[in-house]
């Protein structure tokens, strides 16, 4: 009987539920949250633990204007599996946007406009990774409920490698001046890139593989899309020749569509972080004009090039 009545007097406190433990509801949760995930890469995999290490979180009326925001660092990501709790808000429908990344300075939001720019409009130095996430018409109402955001990685990593044909000799690095010209400084709400901007490498060398001399370079660029109009160009600095006048973003999806014909254009800019381009020059014996590409590489995709497609 005893027995009996002391499990009758178990349930009933379980079956109170939250109200049971002092006034700790952590097993009770409340409130809106944002779920951030990051599968959106070529791995299909979840690497947002990996790759994020801080998130800002903007909620924005429906008239656009940021009413509230939420900031986290890697320490509060970690402990609450990168999950960001929402302040209290008025009860309604808001639009939810995500940049993680900022603690670089080369970012900058601009006010209420949530867009996001780079500081100067060369960009020289290596960028922290950015990512970009949006939510549309996000009930807040005290309830609880958790908001999954995707997250897209806005910062890519494109080296490349000089190599000369002929094999016989190295190259300068101090030679040659690379540069990307792209129109993608400045990115809204809608992760939509604009905005004129140039980058420069920020690593260019020369270095030597066994007994071949190259010259390998490095730049951090913001979101690429397809029609953007990005070019690389190459300029051999002594003579001020050009070597190659390249349509990077046409050829990178080229490139793409080669190896993984099951995604679209865009979708393959966007999931991959790291282009590789391996440039083969030409000696031409030529005062004004000393090298030409003859051969681009990228991926498993080769073009042999000529002076139409160089300019």
């Amino acid at each position: 009987m005893k027995l009996s009545a002391l499990f009758w007097s178990l349930c009933s406190i379980l079956l109170a539920g939250c109200s049971w433990v002092n006034d700790n509801y952590d097993h009770c949760p409340t409130g809106t949250w944002i779920q951030l995930s990051y599968t959106y890469n070529m791995l299909y995999s979840e690497a947002v633990s990996t790759q994020v290490s801080n998130a800002s979180v903007l909620v924005m009326d429906k008239e656009g204007n940021c009413v509230a925001q939420e900031t986290a660092d890697s320490v509060a990501l970690e402990v609450n599996h990168y999950r960001i709790r929402l302040p209290e808000l008025p009860a309604g429908d808001y639009d939810i946007l995500v940049w993680a990344g900022l603690n670089d300075p080369h970012y900058q939001l601009a006010g209420t406009e949530v867009t996001l720019r780079l500081a100067g409009e060369v960009q020289e130095e290596a960028l922290d990774g950015l990512f970009f996430g949006r939510s549309e018409s996000v009930t807040i109402d005290g309830a609880y409920r958790v908001i999954d955001v995707s997250l897209v990685k806005d910062t890519k990593l494109i080296t490349t490698t000089l190599q000369l044909l002929s094999q016989q000799i190295g190259l300068d690095a101090e030679d040659f001046r690379l540069e990307i010209c792209a129109s993608n400084r400045t990115i809204d709400g809608y992760n939509t890139p604009s905005g004129t901007v140039s980058y420069a490498p920020f690593q260019h060398r020369a270095a030597q593989l066994d007994s071949l001399h190259v010259v390998q370079s490095g730049f951090h660029v913001l979101r690429l899309t397809v029609g953007d109009g990005a070019r690389m160009r190459l300029v051999h600095v002594p003579t001020g020749s050009q070597v190659f006048d390249i349509p990077l973003t046409e050829y990178l999806v080229l490139a793409g569509m080669t190896d993984f014909l099951e995604m679209g254009e865009q979708e393959y800019l966007d999931r991959e972080d790291h282009f590789n381009l391996l440039f083969f020059l030409n000696e031409t014996q030529l005062p004004e004009r000393p090298y030409t590409c003859a051969v681009l590489q990228i991926r498993s995709w080769v073009l042999r090039l000529n002076e139409t497609e160089l300019e």
